[in-house]
């Protein structure tokens, strides 16, 4: 059986974990959608001459790939949250 003080540790490097994989995924949501923004730019003016198919085809896939990056940030916060609030009950 594991002592308390190592279910904690290992907790805490669960949660410290958790938070670093987290601000990772914020940060490469930015550039997807900074990416989105470039590719709606080029699609307009120097790719003008691409078929339609392409036109709307690229830009769904970010946004696609931006919606599930989005949907698993707001499942790792509330991971972070209910993980946080473990800590908080422990520690009175």
């Amino acid at each position: 059986m594991s002592s308390p003080r190592y279910s904690s540790q290992v907790e805490h490097e669960r949660y410290y974990s958790l938070f670093a994989v987290t601000a990772v995924k914020i940060i490469l949501f930015v550039f997807i959608v900074a990416f989105l923004g470039l590719t709606f730019k080029l699609l307009r003016t120097s790719l003008a001459h691409i078929g339609n198919a392409y036109r709307f085809v690229v830009p769904a896939m970010i946004v696609i790939i931006a919606v599930l990056l989005a949907s698993d940030i707001r499942k790792n916060i509330k991971q972070l949250l209910a993980l946080r609030k473990n800590f908080r009950a422990g520690s009175r």
